[in-house]
Order: C-alpha cells, then structure tokens, then sequence
C-alpha cells in the first residue's frame, strides 16, 4: 500500500512539472484550402504576446511528409501551403518557416516582424486543395516548456 501511495505520489508530482505553458487562441475548427486565399477572419484580434508565436493545424487529406517537409499527397505530389496574416493596418506578415511536429503542421516567423500589430485575418492557400483542422494560434516561452 504504501509503495502505490509513493508511486502515485510521484507520478502526480511528475506529471505537475511537465504542464507546458501554451496560450492557444483558435483560428478555425476547420478549412477547406486551395489555390485562391482562404480568409478567416477572427473572433478576436490577435497579437505577438509571448516570445515564440506560431500557426498549427493538422491536415485532414491523407498524406505523408516529405523529406523537404512537405505534404506528399497520395498522387505523390508535394504541397506546401502558405499562410500569411493580416493586420487591421492591413500590413501583411507571412509565416516564412514550417515544420511538423507530430500530427501538427506548424507556422513560425524565421525572426519576430519588428511592427508586427494587432492581427484580424489569417489567409492561407495551396495550389493543391486540402482540408486543415485545428488551426490555432500557439505562444510560449521556449525556457518554460518542452517540444
């Protein structure tokens, strides 16, 4: 009894000081994209709140990645979408950087857009059409949490 008390004790303890601190503001539960921009224009503006900020969403058309992280559909074509977004300014910052992780595509900023302002509308495109799931607006601080 006493050995599951202490197990239990620091399974709780582990698992208290792993909890990953991430602002997530939804973007869209879903999207159809193809070749002409999708717009999604948010609930709520977003902005640049934390030291890392990133776009994610999972995709729903069947696919494999690609050596270049790419979306290798099942015609053996690779995609990369494009995602930009859109400040009541109407300024335009584009995510410039992409990678996976796991199930999630991910859109980041190479280095932080010195202007960057109050964000309205996400526009995101492929010359392929796919469905994305998910999409969210992810912030953390890298010295907080684990990837």
């Amino acid at each position: 009894m006493i050995r599951l008390f202490v197990f239990t004790l620091g399974v709780i303890t582990i698992c208290a000081g792993c909890r990953e601190a991430y602002s997530v503001v939804s973007i869209a539960p879903d999207a159809s994209i193809g070749p002409t921009w999708t717009m999604i224009r948010l609930a709520k503006p977003i902005g640049w709140s934390n030291p890392e900020q990133e776009i994610a969403f999972r995709i729903k058309t069947k696919y494999k990645v690609g050596e270049d992280l790419s979306i290798v559909l099942p015609s053996g074509e690779h995609v990369v979408p494009e995602v930009e977004l859109i400040a009541a300014s109407g300024q335009v910052y584009r995510a410039d950087v992409h990678s996976f992780l796991g199930d999630e595509m991910i859109y980041s900023f190479a280095k932080k857009p010195a202007d960057f302002r109050s964000v309205e509308t996400v526009q995101i495109r492929s010359r392929v059409p796919i469905v994305v799931l998910d999409m969210a607006w992810i912030g953390y601080d890298p010295s907080k949490v684990k990837r």
